[in-house]
């Protein structure tokens, strides 16, 4: 058995659910009462009590996950990230169950950097100097396979600002749309759910009776562009195979999922997080080709257009870079490897 620990955000959870799923073998998610609660209702899961300061709530999960690790004894437990996992993984070390860690951003968490020093492997999506080089390898990030569809057009276009949305790229993008009126577009526009009325009220002169392809979506045409605004779709991988471009803010597992589907894309970082960590995750996928990045700092409607433009006059050259970039499927990485440390037996897929 293997033991997953992972929390908070989806960025964290979903790369764990893909590994599980992937290796074939029994496993347990350990987490806190956050969204990996939501999201592994169909799993086996244990939760523990977590908090980001609250001492005597750390104790008592690292208790919780002690006595649960002695137990039961897995091979390994596979850490994603969130601060949840703190408390698992060092019930772990005491117990010398080996630990492999996944870090999916370009600058590591604080949780995963003092993790790594007790970890037997980690993977990384991105060149890291924060971690030792040889327990370290380049795998990228886990997502399903995602097909090629014949219906691919560089017109289609899907706009990405996570979850929870992206107010200022969201605003942003509104105001620059007319910028491309040249250009007869079909768009799919996740909002996040907080900003989708705000920018309803803002399309309603473009409202159409047409029925709209999901739930909880509405259909616009202004001018060229026929826009289907939805606040959040639980499956955007099913969403992609279509699409031939991208604007999208730069979280790690969003980049990996448009990687997989050899999208090329506009990141807008979002400049708050962590580090500042999406512009250099976004910044290495433009270094290899894979797109371009524009920070909300910069924006015009001049200059979006001008990057829009440039990503379709050399669309092959976007296509080639996220065809070498997508050769190496991580999945196939992760599980070579913990076959060959002996972390994952026989049964794995």
């Amino acid at each position: 058995m293997i033991v997953f620990t992972c929390g908070g955000t989806g960025g964290h959870i979903s790369p764990a659910i893909t590994i599980a799923n992937a290796l074939g073998v029994p496993y347990t998610f350990i987490g806190g009462n956050r969204l990996e609660k939501t999201m592994l209702t169909d799993h086996p899961f244990i939760e523990i009590a977590s908090s980001r300061q609250n001492v005597l709530l750390v104790l008592k999960g690292f208790f919780q996950s002690f006595n649960y690790l002695l137990r039961h004894r897995p091979k390994a437990v596979f850490s994603t990230g969130g601060y949840v996992t703190f408390p698992v993984c060092i019930a772990a070390a005491l117990l010398f169950i080996p630990i492999v860690l996944l870090e999916q951003n370009s600058i590591p968490g604080k949780t995963n950097r003092f993790i790594a020093f007790f970890a037997k492997q980690i993977f990384t999506a991105y060149p890291i100097k924060h971690f030792h080089p040889d327990k370290t390898i380049l795998a990228g990030n886990p997502v399903p396979v995602i097909p090629k569809s014949p219906d691919r057009n560089k017109f289609n276009w899907i706009i990405m600002g996570g979850s929870q949305g992206a107010k200022a790229m969201n605003t942003l993008v509104l105001s620059s749309l007319a910028a491309l009126q040249d250009l007869d577009l079909q768009i799919i526009w996740l909002t996040g759910t907080t900003h989708y009325p705000i920018l309803c009220e803002s399309l309603k002169m473009f409202a159409t009776h047409e029925t709209p392809p999901f739930e909880n979506a509405t259909v616009y045409q202004s001018g060229k562009h026929h826009i289907i605004l939805c606040p959040f779709h639980p499956d955007v991988p099913s969403l992609l195979p279509p699409m031939g471009l991208s604007i999208s803010r730069a979280g790690a597992m969003s980049i990996a999922e448009l990687i997989a589907a050899e999208i090329p894309t506009l990141y807008i970082p979002y400049p708050f997080a962590a580090e500042n960590h999406q512009l250099y995750n976004a910044a290495y996928v433009q270094r290899l080709g894979g797109g371009l990045t524009m920070a909300e700092s910069e924006w015009s409607p001049s200059i979006f257009a001008q990057r829009i433009h440039s990503i379709l006059n050399n669309y092959e050259h976007y296509q080639e870079g996220l065809w070498k970039m997508n050769r190496q499927r991580a999945m196939d990485v992760i599980i070579s490897e913990l076959h060959r440390q002996g972390l994952c037996d026989a049964h794995c897929q």
